[in-house]
């Protein structure tokens, strides 16, 4: 029934949401614990 099927869609678009959401959380984390290794190697990655 198309009930059911956009039941499935919505459920498919949070699913989706919450994945890049928390894809987003990790990539913010990562970003706060790499930041301090990262940031004086800006200088270095440019001998590359």
């Amino acid at each position: 029934t198309p009930i059911k099927s956009h039941q499935m869609e919505k459920r498919k678009c949070n699913t989706a949401t919450c994945v890049t959401q928390r894809l987003a959380n990790f990539l913010v984390r990562s970003s706060n614990n790499l930041g301090a290794i990262l940031l004086p190697t800006d200088v270095g990655s440019n001998t590359y």
